[in-house]
């Protein structure tokens, strides 16, 4: 954990605190302590590169991360971690697809990290009929801005036509949803504080 995370001081209306502090790709830090849950000089995502990249890994906060480095042992992914699931848009998810097809997803065993499996797994795929089709990745995203559905959107702006839209939903990926491995368990975290 020390090569990833830091001890963080800071103060607040003369009252001094402290916490374990990760480091996000906004220059800001991401602090956990007993008492506080926060982010400093900024949120957003956080990337670790560990080893040589053969997959990307998608995690909702850096416990989680650290979990699965526990539980694995694992050094040949790029891991993203969230630190909020509403930090996973749909550029992110594309992003992340362009970089590698293979992204396994280690969101939480929650409503909110179904509703967000569900909606990679469906971009992931439209993304990769899109590939199969020779039809444009390079989607305008500043089009879909306060589209109720997105998803729907993207598919009529590719004009794909509506008898074709079911084959969609059948193309394979290599984006997988990894909770099977924490059912019954909140999330990874979880997992190793309740099986300790």
């Amino acid at each position: 954990m020390l090569a990833f995370a830091k001890e963080v001081h800071w103060r607040n209306k003369g009252r001094r605190y402290f916490a374990v502090g990760f480091p996000n790709e906004s220059g800001g830090w991401v602090l956990r302590s007993s008492i506080f849950k926060g982010n400093i000089l900024g949120g957003g995502i956080s990337i670790q590169v560990l080893g040589t990249v053969k997959s990307i890994k998608v995690f909702e906060g850096w416990f989680d991360f650290l979990s699965y480095l526990k539980l694995s042992g694992a050094t040949d992914f790029k891991a993203i971690i969230l630190n909020s699931i509403a930090n996973l848009s749909m550029r992110l998810m594309l992003d992340s697809l362009k970089e590698r097809q293979k992204v396994e997803l280690y969101l939480d065993n929650d409503t909110t990290g179904e509703r967000y499996t569900n909606s990679f797994m469906k971009i992931a795929r439209l993304y990769q009929y899109c590939l199969q089709e020779g039809l444009s990745i390079d989607w305008d995203l500043t089009m879909l801005r306060g589209s109720r559905d997105k998803l729907c959107k993207q598919i009529t702006n590719l004009k794909i036509e509506p008898s074709k839209e079911v084959e969609i939903w059948r193309v394979e990926t290599e984006v997988t949803d990894q909770r099977g491995y924490y059912t019954g368990y909140e999330d990874l975290n979880d997992l190793i504080n309740r099986s300790s």
